[in-house]
């Protein structure tokens, strides 16, 4: 069983979500055409699990 706990907003998630961001396009930039970081994480002071969700569109 794997759990995944709630936190408080953890304010450096989106510099996070922006290395990852670069991460990804420099590998598929052929094929991504937007990233974005969604869900809970995404929310300035909403609890939410540690875990940074990406979607994505593609080209």
């Amino acid at each position: 069983m794997v759990v995944i706990a709630e936190r408080d907003y953890d304010p450096a998630w989106p510099e996070i979500y922006t290395i990852i961001e670069h991460s990804i396009k420099g590998k598929l930039w052929v094929t991504i055409l937007k990233i974005y970081l969604v869900r809970s994480t995404a929310v300035p002071d909403l609890i939410s699990k540690s875990v940074i969700d990406i979607g994505y569109i593609k080209n």
